[in-house]
C-alpha cells in the first residue's frame, strides 16, 4: 500500500509501538525501535521540510 506524506498507513498506536526507551541508548531518549535513530532527530528533519522518503533513504537499515 502506497501512502502520501499526509497519510499514514499506521495509526498512532502502531507508530508508538515502533518507539522504545532504553537508558543505555542516547541517554534514554525515545528511539525508533531496532534503528538507534532518535525520534527527536526524525521530528527535526520533518519540521525542516525533509520528506519521509528522504529520511528513510538516508538510513542504512531502513
Amino acid at each position: 500500500m502506497e501512502c502520501t506524506e499526509t497519510e499514514s498507513p499506521l495509526d498512532d498506536h502502531e507508530l508508538l509501538k515502533r518507539m522504545t526507551l532504553n537508558p543505555g541508548i542516547f541517554g534514554g531518549k525515545p528511539i525508533i525501535r531496532d534503528m538507534r535513530f532518535a525520534v527527536e532527530h526524525v521530528l527535526g528533519k520533518l519540521a525542516s521540510g525533509d520528506s519521509v522518503e528522504t529520511i528513510l533513504n538516508a538510513q542504512p537499515n531502513a
